[in-house]
């Protein structure tokens, strides 16, 4: 943040450790940057994720929002190119962008990036602004990222953060594009931000099924999705039923990985995705030939 061209900003620092000794060592950190408009948010006791990202949002007092964990780095024009595109595109509530992947030591991958960027389908937009009706779509190919965007406070106020939700991001802009008063997005085509892989990460170190299941509570859970999607999202739906069954069946949790997989039988659309089902729920000794046979539970996060 340090380093970013424009300067006129506030940062809101959640401190949700719950340690003496980790706050102290916090205090520490910011104290190297004296010139910065710091204002520290401590949680009298570690809350869930949503939770803490709210209490940023009640605590900000600018008009943009931006969320950075701290284990990422926003590139030095973000703020800037952000900035630049909601003030000229004043119907837009917020804007999205690509992002950069970097590796646990700091450094750019630059091949993962590309990679990432198709896997999500960035490199089928051009920039500029996005209709609501198109924000669905977007927010189904997950090719929003949250720690890409700047919001208008007035809007993420609204939304808000979910509890019980792990997948924050995804729950937050399909939320967004089943709005009843029409939102539209501005998407700045550009590497903007770096996202750190490590070993640490929530998607790292949570159990498969419980992301999973995460998944499918985002769906699940939404109200009012468009017609155009429907097969869409029981298309995902399906798949993350499968996965979870075949994680379940894996685990050795028969009976639920049985009652997962007729749920996806009754949405599948494919004959493959069929057949995965029928095969779990009848000979659940098969499932690893059907790992192999879909991969199912491996890509279902990034389908």
């Amino acid at each position: 943040m340090a380093a970013q061209t424009f300067t006129d900003f506030e940062i809101v620092v959640a401190d949700n450790s719950g340690s003496h000794d980790l706050q102290r060592k916090i205090d520490q950190v910011l104290a190297e940057f004296p010139r910065l408009d710091l204002v520290v948010k401590r949680q009298p006791s570690r809350v869930g994720p949503a939770e803490n990202f709210n209490s940023l949002i009640d605590a900000a007092r600018g008009e943009f929002w931006v969320c950075l964990p701290d284990d990422d780095r926003l590139c030095p024009d973000f703020i800037a190119r952000a900035l630049a595109a909601l003030e000229a595109h004043q119907e837009c509530a917020f804007t999205f962008a690509d992002h950069w992947i970097i590796r646990a030591d700091g450094t750019r991958d630059e091949t993962e990036s590309a990679n990432n960027t198709v896997r999500f389908g960035r490199h089928l937009l051009r920039e500029g602004v996005y209709r609501h009706d198109q924000l669905f779509g977007i927010a189904l190919r997950q090719s929003m990222c949250l720690q890409t965007a700047m919001f208008r406070r007035s809007v993420i106020q609204t939304f808000r953060f979910l509890p019980g939700i792990m997948l924050l991001d995804q729950s937050l802009f399909v939320r967004m594009g089943v709005a009843d008063e029409p939102l539209c997005a501005y998407y700045i085509d550009g590497r903007v931000f770096e996202y750190r892989i490590h070993g640490a990460q929530i998607t790292a170190t949570t159990r498969r099924a419980e992301m999973i299941r995460d998944q499918i509570a985002v769906f699940e859970t939404l109200r009012g999705i468009p017609r155009a999607y429907t097969r869409d999202v029981n298309a995902k739906l399906s798949r993350g039923y499968l996965a979870l069954a075949l994680t379940e069946a894996e685990e050795g949790s028969l009976p639920s990985a049985r009652i997962d997989a007729a749920k996806s039988l009754r949405l599948a659309l494919s004959l493959r995705g069929a057949l995965g089902a029928l095969l779990v729920m009848a000979v659940p000794a098969g499932v690893p030939l059907a790992r192999r046979a879909y991969g199912w539970a491996a890509r279902f996060l990034g389908s």
